[in-house]
């Protein structure tokens, strides 16, 4: 069950990279990093950060959101703020 919800997560964390990047999911991977490989600036990364917040309804903190650097990174923290917001610790 955890599997199929991390895989959740990780699709619709892509699909929000893709269509901020102007790219193609099958481009994007776990290992995609923000700024080395799909160049985006400060305000690319605050929209996105702004659409993963909408998408899973969790706040996402500056102070944390500037350690996030790759699509995996993301996954993991967007999972982990659901657990918490769950009750699953």
């Amino acid at each position: 069950m955890a599997d199929e919800r991390s895989q959740e997560i990780e699709r619709r964390v892509i699909a929000l990279v893709a269509k901020q990047a102007g790219t193609s999911d099958v481009e994007i991977t776990r290992a995609t990093h923000f700024r080395d490989d799909l160049n985006f600036d400060s305000l690319d990364f605050i929209e996105l950060t702004i659409a993963i917040e909408i998408e899973f309804d969790i706040s996402v903190p500056d102070t944390e959101a500037e350690h996030l650097q790759t699509v995996g990174e993301v996954v993991d923290y967007a999972a982990e703020r659901l657990k918490v917001s769950a009750g699953e610790e």
